[in-house]
Formats: structure tokens, sequence, C-alpha cells
């Protein structure tokens, strides 16, 4: 990221209610938190203009999460029933935390 630059994920067109820049999104693979990444910023960008993190071009509009520095978790905690990256709750964040100790 430090040599390509932020990574932009799609949300869709709906923008998230509870994130904002300075929250954490946590990345989910195989039924554990596996990394974390800060949110930069969220923008919406019409149809063709933003790249994805695979490197393609939308081919709608809609919201993204603008993120320019990951970490790696340290540990596995797992986390059932959820496949790619999420916002955490309040009631979440200690769990998904200790992933990073």
């Amino acid at each position: 990221m430090k040599q390509e630059g932020p990574l932009y994920y799609p949300l869709g067109r709906n923008r998230p209610l509870h994130a904002k820049a300075g929250c954490w999104v946590y990345f989910v693979r195989d039924g554990a938190v596996v990394a974390r990444a800060k949110v930069d910023r969220i923008l919406r960008q019409p149809a063709g203009v933003l790249y994805t993190y695979t490197g393609a071009v939308r081919n709608s509009d809609g919201w993204h999460v603008e993120c320019s520095a990951m970490e790696l978790a340290k540990k596995r905690i797992p986390h059932p029933g959820f496949q790619g990256f999420r916002y955490v709750t309040a009631d979440e964040q200690s769990v998904f935390e200790a992933a990073f100790r």
C-alpha cells in the first residue's frame, strides 16, 4: 500500500450509517479475523472512475471506503457467519482487538 497507494473497497449504493474516517474496518476470511485497516475516508464515485482493490474499474456508481494502511492479525480470532470486511460495533471491539495484541 505504501508503494501503490490507498485501496478502495466498494460498498454499494448506500452510505454506511455508522462508519466514518478513523474507524477500523476488519477483514474476515475462513471464519477468522485476519486483518484490519483504518478508514481514511468514505467517498462516492461515479461509474468508471475509481479502481477497486482488485484493480478493476467499477461499472456502477457507489460508495467506497479508502484505506491507506493495513495491519495483519497476530492471531486468528474466530468470527463465524461472515466473509469479507466489516465495521465493528462497540460491543465487538474488544474481541476483535485481541487479534492484534
